[in-house]
């Protein structure tokens, strides 16, 4: 068994047991780490697919603003302090992520200089290159869009706040 099939079997690993844990835990706040223990860990998926852009996409608007959002709203609602998780198994989860870094780690080449690759479809590279040049008119409606979303819901807030 080569390297690659064992990281991608420890991610997978890693990624269901993390949805187990969601769909399992009583504590709300645990729930909300454990789901995005499972949005990073299918970010590491994206990662060894090869497919980068997707995986800081699934990083910045899952594992970035979605678990955000949602503690957020546990913190503001009140909870009850159940505790249900074993200090053992938060040992077990903590080795299987030290495992998959050490097996990276000793996988890289760090002494040698990797010459540059061309951009390649669906390459970070190439959606870049594409967003700024043909697709830019898009690309700042779209942003001007999320920016009068963003100041009506501040308008919003601030005149409930007043009231």
């Amino acid at each position: 068994m080569t390297n690659d099939i064992l990281v991608f079997y420890l991610i997978a690993f890693t990624t269901i047991i993390s949805a187990i844990l969601v769909i399992t835990m009583r504590d709300i706040f645990r729930c909300a780490i454990a789901l995005l223990m499972m949005f990073v860990a299918i970010a590491a998926i994206f990662i060894t697919l090869e497919a980068e852009f997707i995986a800081a996409v699934q990083i910045l608007v899952y594992a970035g603003a979605v678990v955000v959002l949602i503690l957020f709203a546990i913190m503001l609602t009140k909870r009850d302090g159940e505790r249900d998780m074993i200090p053992v198994f938060r040992g077990l989860v903590s080795l299987l992520f030290l495992l998959v870094i050490m097996l990276y780690v000793g996988e890289m080449n760090w002494w040698r200089y990797a010459p540059p690759m061309e951009a390649e479809a669906g390459s970070t590279a190439l959606i870049g290159t594409l967003l700024f040049s043909e697709f830019v008119v898009p690309f700042e409606v779209i942003s001007l869009i999320l920016l009068v979303a963003m100041i009506g819901a501040i308008y919003m807030a601030k005149k409930e706040v007043a009231e």
